[in-house]
């Protein structure tokens, strides 16, 4: 599970306004239009997408549940291998088909009557930025 807490810099009781603040700072420092490193677009994704769950409240409660569940579960895991005497090596199942993933993050700025939209496109690990500047 992706750790958002980590993608933006900050700890788990962390206020909406700090949320916003390392939000900001690290949009800044990782935009596209500021950083053309491939590490860096993929930062930026990172970013957006722990920003658009850690700033909604309801989104955030439904995340910090699941991360809680997940360490119940890994935790519970460790007692029955320890105390059960299964091997703690396990061999990962190989998937029967590929898995593919898709995400696009559209970011929108009105620059001095100028939209200026970037659009991000993460297609299996692959980034695509494509940019659009249009005159009001």
């Amino acid at each position: 599970m992706k750790d958002y807490y980590k993608d933006l810099e900050v700890i788990k009781t962390a206020t909406a306004q700090e949320i916003r603040k390392s939000y900001k700072r690290l949009a800044l420092k990782y935009h596209p239009d500021k950083n053309k490193t491939k590490e860096g677009g993929i930062r930026f994704t990172h970013i957006l997408e722990a920003y658009e769950i850690l700033s909604d409240e309801n989104k955030r409660h439904n995340y910090d549940n699941q991360t809680n569940n997940q360490i119940h579960m890994n935790t519970g895991d460790l007692f029955n291998t320890i105390f059960r005497q299964t091997s703690v090596f396990k061999v990962p199942a190989q998937p029967t088909h590929n898995i593919s993933t898709h995400s696009t993050q559209k970011i929108i700025h009105n620059i001095n009557g100028e939209i200026h939209e970037t659009i991000i496109e993460n297609i299996n690990g692959n980034i695509k930025i494509t940019k659009k500047i249009t005159r009001q």
